[in-house]
């Protein structure tokens, strides 16, 4: 049996407002070096606000924290018919946690936006071990 290997939660936001149709969210710059020792991760989200709402979700990643990218391995968490919506999840009450593939690098930002035309509002928490 391996080593255990502490679970660290950041909370990228909490009840913030995803403005209608297109704006981008940035998230600051998380150092997956000192955080993502066993390359585990997931997502942990929740979307409330108006019926309708489809927030989107990917990151970018960097190996020096000033120039990001999407890896071209995959940097999609959530877009088209896996969009966030207020009666996602299990209990289709907006709440799930998803699995975060991410190419290995030093930092990441994660990124969120809204495509119907009406605005949501998101809580999103990164776990990583």
């Amino acid at each position: 049996m391996g080593a255990h290997q502490e679970i660290t939660v950041k909370t990228l936001w909490a009840g913030v407002s995803v403005p209608a149709a297109g704006t981008t969210l940035t998230s600051d710059a998380i150092d997956m070096s000192s955080l993502s020792q066993g390359g585990y991760a997931t997502l942990q989200y929740c979307v409330t606000g108006t019926s309708g709402a489809s927030v989107y979700c990917a990151y970018q990643l960097s190996n020096d924290g000033v120039n990001y990218v999407y890896s071209t391995e995959g940097y999609k968490v959530a877009v088209g018919a896996d969009g966030w919506h207020e009666d996602a999840g299990h209990g289709s009450d907006g709440r799930d946690l998803v699995r975060l593939s991410a190419t290995l690098a030093a930092f990441m930002q994660v990124q969120v936006w809204e495509v119907n035309s009406v605005g949501a509002n998101l809580t999103l928490a990164l776990a990583l071990q």
